[in-house]
């Protein structure tokens, strides 16, 4: 758990929520399956709701998220 405490009135104020998960499998003739998840949740307090741009959270890295073609995840601007 990570929290960012306000000094002044009008500072950044933001909570961050972090979990690794990891596991071991034995599979037969010395095969192991090994699987790590790590799992956030943040959200900025205050009127705007928004994490230091250093906080955000993204889903995975280049070829890491199954079914999705690159650059296929996120917001899109036209």
């Amino acid at each position: 758990f990570t929290a960012g405490v306000p000094i002044f009135s009008n500072s950044l104020s933001y909570y961050i929520l972090n979990d690794t998960f990891a596991g071991y499998l034995p599979l037969t003739h010395g095969f192991v399956l090994n699987f790590m998840s790590t799992f956030g949740y943040g959200r900025g307090n205050g009127s705007n709701n928004l994490l230091p741009f250093i906080y955000n959270f993204y889903a995975g890295g280049l070829g890491t998220v199954p079914g999705f073609a690159s650059n296929t995840l996120g917001p899109k601007y036209y």
